[in-house]
This record gives structure tokens, C-alpha cells and sequence, in this order.
């Protein structure tokens, strides 16, 4: 696919990876359209970027995501792109009996973006050029014990997305990325900064293949 000229969907465009894709993309000439829960991070982002459009949208609510995908491809019907960067990293204590931690992390890390997909696809099916991409992590490879549901969503979300390119009924160019996503305590370091930006560069540069 080209890396200008497209309608670009990203969820969770208001901070970290997400954010730095919107930018990127955004400067290259592309419809840049990014969601989130945080009204404020989103209203930021268009003010620091005009032309950015924002959209609430929560993707843990399943009913929210349908009737989101109907009306932005009503509103925005050449969109041809979409980005799931939307995704949480809390760490667990597995001794504790809880599940309700591993529960969110599934919800938003792996429920959201399928849900999306799936609703997105049949407008998507009839599109002679698009493009579905997915953040996975090296954790989904190489798993961390303080983190084990968001490592084990990161080795779904890459199964997932190769099952998908490889369906025949699915008949899209499709690319699916691995990159690092951040711990919390790292995203405010000018390192991590640098790192997120780096990966951007890449994912752009994988888009032109």
C-alpha cells in the first residue's frame, strides 16, 4: 500500500505509539482519524495537529464499537486503513486469586481489536487497496512473569492477525506489526520517547513494501 493519501483509523491515537503513528501519518498527507477514551488527550492532539480528527470511542464496550464502525464509514467512506494501538499494561500478582486485572487486559487487548476488525472488514472486503495492522509485542514471544495476560494477549494478537491474512475468505492486503510497547514508568523517558518514534519510522517504512 502507499503511505500517503489514505483514510487512517487509529485506536487508542492519543498517546504513546498510537499518537506517534497519528503524527507521522498525518504529516505525510493522510486522513488521520484516532480515537480513545480521554477526551482531553484527544482534543490536545487536534489542537497540536489541525486536521486530525478525533472520535470518542471506548473498545471495551461491544456495542459501542458496532455502532462506532457504521458511522465512521458512513462519515468517513474512504477510509482504508486501521491501527489498533488502543491497549493497557498493568502488572498482576497471579498469587492473589484475582482474575479481574487478566480480565481488563483481554477485554482491551485482544476483544477490542477483533471486534473492531470484525466490524470493519465487510466495508473494508469491497476496498481495491486496505490495510488492517495490529501492536504486538517481542513479550508475546519472550513473555515477562509480572505481566503474563497482556504477554500471552500480545502472542494471541499475532496469531490473530496471521490467521487472518491467511484466510480465504478474507481477500485484503493485509500487514500485521510486532513492535515494543512501553511499560508505564518508561513512557515518560526521553529514551522511550526516542524508541516510540524509531518504531513509527519503521512501521512507515514497512507500509511502503
Amino acid at each position: 500500500m502507499h503511505v500517503r493519501g489514505n483514510t487512517i483509523l487509529i485506536t487508542g491515537g492519543g498517546s504513546g505509539i498510537g499518537r506517534g503513528l497519528a503524527v507521522a501519518l498525518h504529516a505525510r498527507g493522510n486522513q488521520v482519524i484516532i480515537t480513545g477514551r480521554d477526551l482531553q488527550k484527544l482534543a490536545a492532539e487536534k489542537r497540536a495537529n489541525p486536521g486530525i480528527v478525533s472520535r470518542r470511542l471506548d473498545v471495551d464496550d461491544p456495542a459501542a464499537i458496532a455502532t462506532f464502525a457504521s458511522s465512521i464509514v458512513d462519515e468517513f467512506p474512504a477510509l482504508n486503513v486501521v491501527i489498533n494501538s488502543a491497549g493497557i499494561l498493568p502488572a498482576e500478582n497471579v498469587l492473589s486469586g484475582d482474575t479481574k486485572i487478566a480480565e481488563a487486559v483481554i477485554l482491551t487487548n485482544l476483544l477490542g481489536p477483533i471486534r473492531l476488525i470484525n466490524a470493519l472488514l465487510p466495508h473494508f472486503s469491497r476496498l481495491s487497496s486496505s490495510a488492517i495492522l495490529l501492536i504486538s509485542s517481542g513479550l508475546g514471544f519472550v513473555p515477562l512473569a509480572f505481566v503474563p495476560t497482556y504477554s500471552a494477549t500480545k502472542a494471541a494478537i499475532h496469531s490473530y492477525s496471521q490467521s487472518l491474512s491467511g484466510n480465504s475468505c478474507v481477500t485484503l492486503p493485509f500487514k500485521s506489526s510486532n513492535l515494543f510497547l512501553p511499560t508505564r514508568k518508561q513512557k515518560s523517558s526521553a529514551k522511550s520517547r526516542r524508541l516510540i518514534l524509531m518504531q513509527c519510522r519503521s512501521l512507515i517504512t514497512y507500509l511502503k513494501r
